[in-house]
């Protein structure tokens, strides 16, 4: 790396962190008081009530907008794509919950709403033995050779400050903070520079926990500072891994050397990989030739997905949501433990007086220590004893609370973010009925929704580069549930254009049965439509209930209404009327009808009656079939044909319709013979 472009990331390094430190304070002072540190408050540990109102709104706010891992639809855009979509989508659905998906996106949501954004990095576990893989780019959790997505703490993340607040994708770059072990460091043979790289001295130590200092100048978070002592102990060394999106690179920093100890083309550029076949099993294999062939193979240029569940004006950070309720958080917590302490220095006191006491010398003890019921005998009960008044909480007081809580309502909108579940609505009613809580929280819904297309685009892409071809990932690939066929995942399976659409709503508590009562209500009203086929409206409602093998369990019924059809077609015809092919149909089943138009009684009796009818209608419903063998042949996308089921031009059929016509006009012309030549007889009679 030339001496210029050393000094930009020095610079840029410097810059970056310095403009995050306010940033970092501000977070850290939040996530204390979901901790239940409330130090600041000017009020004594003993009387402080570790009431905090930040615990359940979080939790509320999490698993309104982010239940469950969603359902995620794909739209390959090529020709023949429904199987290839099927594929593409039990890939994703599958690979969701294998990588955990939900437990880093939820993790992603509370980071979003304490420090503003929260990040996934996504990547591919290396294939090999862990305990020589390092830790900062594996995980025994996840399968080797497959596609991940992991939790990037916010402390430790870094992007260019000049992106927009409304387009993280136009970051020139994205950096990331790791303290990993350095005997790892010195086994990654990716790393150069190596005997420069040493562990963290106290300096570099202390230089670090700067960062953990609050913005008045008091010392910082004492557990953190003996988590990062405890690293420091361990031998660790400190990296920053560069993403370059405008440049392709990835560059790597140690801390204490000049040089970066990587710098490579990006990993997840996209391109063509040279394959050549292995001569001992026969597999293919990637050279390690790489040609690029532009652009990423990841959303946004790195691999990095960010989360924000708010806008700001300028900027890539703002202030996180939970920052607007940090004062009705403390200002109601201050009030509860001021209600407290006075209500313990306002203890119920009563007054007695000294002359009962000389006469009665047990009666105090008697009175403190009494059961319910016991009776204290005493001279003059009205004079003897008396309760001192005590002071109550004011009035305004209680009203501060109040208003406190009704302050934190506008302002995050949760009260109601757990309701308005149920079933679809029209857009005006929508409109006309839904609460700012529940459109607070579609509004955090899409964004999370987002965070999950881009998974799913990234799980995809980078699957399917031979670079990254998954070695043990199993997905079914037979069209029907109950017999499944399990082939593992290969690159060429997902290797198509295609678009990811997730259903938001999808992550809802209890979306399952919220959509099955949709479909039974839409079932109602589609039912009594004549436009919309039966069956068709029972596969709808099928699919709702997640019901397998649906074809085999209405395929008879299918079959039974479309020869009814049929049948009902083979009248018009034999009436002299012509009937159209519509593509929809069932075509092997109306040409099954069809073929036995020969051996109906209708035709007999109408090539009895009218033969010339006949002879114009056997072509027409010849035509009529050829129409449904090319409606198949279509269907097969313009493959081979699918194995004819006849019409009337094959054996049997026009044939033996002919010989049926021959058969009738014979016996007319002999009849009219027979006719002729007995009138002939009368007429020499008569002669």
């Amino acid at each position: 790396m030339t001496p210029k472009q050393l000094q930009f990331w020095t610079k840029t390094f410097e810059t970056t962190e310095k403009y995050m430190v306010k940033h970092h304070a501000m977070w850290r002072r939040l996530i204390k008081l979901y901790e239940l540190d409330f130090d600041d408050l000017g009020i004594d540990d003993g009387d402080q009530k570790k009431i905090s109102r930040f615990y359940p709104l979080t939790r509320q706010i999490i698993a309104s907008v982010v239940f469950q891992n969603p359902r995620v639809f794909m739209r390959v855009e090529d020709n023949n794509s429904q199987f290839q979509t099927e594929i593409l989508e039990r890939v994703v659905n599958d690979g969701l919950g294998l990588i955990h998906a939900k437990r880093h996106v939820q993790q992603m949501t509370f980071d979003s709403l304490y420090c503003y954004k929260g990040i996934l990095k996504c990547g591919v576990n290396p294939i090999g033995d862990n305990d020589i893989v390092a830790p900062y780019v594996a995980n025994d959790v996840m399968q080797n050779g497959m596609f991940y997505v992991a939790r990037v703490s916010p402390f430790n993340f870094y992007t260019d400050v000049m992106t927009p607040p409304h387009d993280p994708g136009q970051a020139r770059f994205d950096y990331e903070k790791m303290l990993v072990p350095n005997e790892f460091v010195q086994k990654d043979k990716r790393f150069k520079h190596k005997n420069e790289i040493k562990p963290l001295t106290t300096e570099d130590l202390d230089e670090m926990l700067s960062d953990w200092e609050d913005s008045n100048g008091d010392e910082g978070d004492e557990q953190q500072q003996m988590i990062e002592r405890a690293k420091q102990e361990g031998g660790y060394v400190q990296l920053r891994e560069v993403h370059d999106r405008l440049h392709k690179k990835r560059i790597t920093f140690a801390q204490g050397v000049e040089q970066p100890i990587e710098e490579i083309p990006h990993p997840f550029l996209a391109g063509e990989s040279q394959i050549a076949i292995d001569p001992i099993d026969g597999e293919e294999r990637v050279t390690g030739q790489f040609q690029p062939t532009g652009g990423y193979l990841v959303s946004g240029g790195t691999p990095y997905i960010k989360l924000t569940l708010d806008m700001t004006h300028e900027g890539p950070y703002g202030v996180p949501m939970m920052a607007y309720a940090e004062d009705t958080q403390k200002g109601i917590v201050e009030s509860l433990s001021r209600r407290s302490a006075g209500t313990k220095r306002n203890a119920r006191v009563i007054l007695g007086q000294k002359a009962e006491q000389t006469e009665n010398p047990t009666v105090g003890d008697d009175i403190e220590q009494g059961k319910d019921g016991k009776i204290v005998w005493v001279n003059d009960v009205n004079n003897a004893f008396a309760e001192m008044s005590q002071a109550t909480p004011p009035a305004d007081q209680l009203g501060l609370e109040s208003d406190l809580r009704a302050y934190e309502e506008q302002i995050l909108a949760v009260s109601q973010m757990a309701m308005g579940g149920g079933s679809r609505v029209t857009a005006t009613q929508a409109a006309l009925t839904a609460s700012f809580g529940q459109l607070n929280r579609d509004w955090m819904q899409n964004q999370v929704a987002q965070v999950f297309e881009d998974i799913s685009y990234n799980m995809v892409r980078i699957m399917g580069d031979k670079r990254y071809e998954p070695k043990s990932f199993l997905v079914n690939t037979a069209q029907g549930e109950d017999d499944p066929v399990f082939q593992v995942v290969r690159s060429d399976m997902l290797q198509a254009r295609f678009r990811v659409h997730v259903e938001a709503g999808s992550m809802k508590p209890m979306f399952e049965e919220l959509e099955r009562e949709d479909a039974l209500a839409l079932f109602g009203h589609m039912i009594q439509l004549p436009e919309i086929p039966r069956i068709e409206s029972i596969k709808h409602l099928l699919r709702a209930f997640r019901v397998p093998n649906q074809d085999k369990l209405i395929g008879g019924a299918a079959n039974l209404d479309a020869k009814r059809t049929a049948e009902y077609e083979n009248m018009l015809f034999l009436s002299g009327q012509n009937v159209q092919v519509h593509p929809q149909e069932n075509h092997r089943a109306h040409m099954e009808v069809h073929r036995q138009v020969p051996q109906t009684p209708q035709w007999q009796q109408l090539v009895q009656q009218n033969p010339l009818l006949a002879q114009q209608i056997a072509p027409a419903l010849d035509q009529h079939m050829q129409q449904h063998q090319q409606a198949l042949q279509q269907m097969a996308g313009g493959g081979a044909a699918p194995a004819r089921v006849g019409n009337l031009s094959d054996a049997g059929g026009l044939d033996t319709v002919r010989k049926q016509l021959g058969k009738v006009d014979s016996a007319v012309r002999s009849s009219a013979q027979e006719t002729s030549q007995a009138v002939a007889a009368i007429d020499r009679n008569q002669n």
